[in-house]
């Protein structure tokens, strides 16, 4: 492994199966500290830090940075989670996992016109109020277009096999909804939902960032084969025109019009 001078590898305790490295762009060190290293549900596995405090880059850009400096011949489990993204289960399912998939807790498909999240997850602001349990609990492997930003697990292998990178033109919002759709669009890798017990604990918000990011994503994937929606419903990739989606369980379109027109018409 080569490291950055803003990263730190903290080593596991115990091996257990297949090694796994959990991957996190940090700027609040007491809740990374809280919820990823102190976690007991994660005590045998390694985690790799990037401290982001003073620099603040993009996610994808320090998940490339990870990516370009592992050393492949030690194949591994990447888990690419948020500081604020907490496991209350071990890690061991991904023992049993094929290593030709990308894999996350939650998801999203496209039923009709409705956006419709697969995998449940519990959802609340940064200090744990305002808990809600969120997505449609499965059971199995549930294919899906997209994951949520908050999670995404993927094999060495694949990596190693087909280059796969984060696109840096999406700085902090839907680069892993990107990475899905560069996976299945270009080497024909699926999404697929496993069921975890965990909690993100970052309510989010709608920003003009996000809007603009989607803009990208539709101009970028426009000749896409199908359709892809985020998790927060908001556009449909694919067709060459804005489209509404219903998100089935936070019915914003009018918010994200206005939002949408802010970017499109500034004048």
């Amino acid at each position: 492994m080569v490291f950055t001078n803003n990263a730190t590898m903290i080593p596991q305790q115990r091996m257990v199966g297949e090694n796994c490295i959990l991957i996190s762009v940090v700027l609040n060190m007491g809740i990374y500290d809280r919820l990823v290293v102190k976690n007991p549900k994660l005590a045998a596995y390694e985690k790799y830090m990037l401290d982001n405090r003073v620099e603040n880059l993009g996610v994808p850009t320090r998940y490339n940075q990870f990516l370009n400096g592992y050393d492949y011949t030690h194949p591994a489990w990447f888990v690419f989670c948020h500081e604020d993204f907490e496991m209350k289960q071990d890690l061991e399912f991904l023992n049993k996992l094929p290593h030709e998939a990308l894999y996350g807790p939650i998801g999203t498909r496209i039923e009709g016109k409705k956006v419709v999240l697969i995998g449940r997850i519990h959802h609340s602001d940064k200090d744990g109020s305002c808990c809600e349990e969120v997505g449609r609990r499965v059971s199995g492997l549930q294919e899906v277009l997209t994951f949520d930003c908050q999670c995404v697990i993927v094999h060495s292998d694949l990596v190693a096999r087909h280059h796969l990178r984060f696109d840096e033109n999406l700085p902090y919002d839907l680069y892993v909804e990107d990475f899905c759709i560069a996976a299945a669009e270009r080497y024909g890798i699926p999404s697929m939902v496993v069921q975890m017990d965990c909690h993100h604990h970052s309510h989010g918000k709608l920003q003009l960032r996000f809007l603009e990011g989607m803009i990208y994503m539709m101009r970028k994937w426009e000749e896409a084969s199908k359709r892809y929606a985020s998790t927060m419903g908001l556009f449909a990739i694919g067709t060459h025109e804005f489209q509404k989606l219903s998100f089935e369980s936070r019915p914003f379109w009018s918010k994200v019009k206005r939002i949408f027109k802010k970017i499109c018409c500034p004048h």
